[in-house]
């Protein structure tokens, strides 16, 4: 099993299952861990998180963050957070951002956008199934914005109409 692992983290397996890749943006995200920054993050830590794609479509941003880096690492210095229970975790992260925000609004800005992503697939499995419960085997040469349109129709009608009966 350790192999197994360690394969996948090093790309040492097939193609699909490789994620080193995955592992490094995990890794880079821990900068906005307040209780792990303080001495680790640094310019080319800045540099890497700047390149990631959802962070890269900021204006100027790494000239942002690295301004006000040195102000984010003595604001973290001596910051203590329970890694034991993820909720308590969670709480005491977005606590820590929440009071500091307006001190490094970029920083701020930048943990905003990475909190909301989903480390998971259930929102695409979502769309999936409703394809499938809409699309037969006989509809599979449809067009992508027939496709698209009709998935959206039928989701916001769902929503309307869940908003409507309460």
């Amino acid at each position: 099993a350790f192999k197994y692992l360690d394969d996948r983290l090093t790309d040492r397996c097939q193609a699909p299952y490789g994620c080193q890749q995955q592992h490094h943006v995990t890794g880079l995200l821990r900068a906005l861990n307040p209780a792990f920054a303080y001495g680790k993050v640094d310019a080319l830590w800045v540099t890497q998180l700047a390149d990631l794609p959802f962070v890269a479509h900021l204006p100027n941003i790494v000239d942002h963050l690295m301004r006000e880096l040195p102000s984010y690492m003595v604001a973290c210095r001596g910051v203590q957070v329970d890694h034991s229970d993820i909720k308590v975790f969670t709480k005491d992260v977005l606590a820590w951002w929440a009071s500091n925000q307006n001190q490094f609004p970029h920083w701020a800005q930048v943990a905003r956008i990475v909190m909301c992503l989903s480390p998971n697939s259930a929102s695409s499995e979502r769309v999936f199934s409703l394809l499938t419960c809409m699309f037969g085997p006989e509809r599979s040469c449809s067009l992508a914005d027939q496709l698209e349109a009709a998935v959206m129709l039928r989701y916001n009608n769902n929503k309307r109409n869940k908003v409507s009966s309460s």
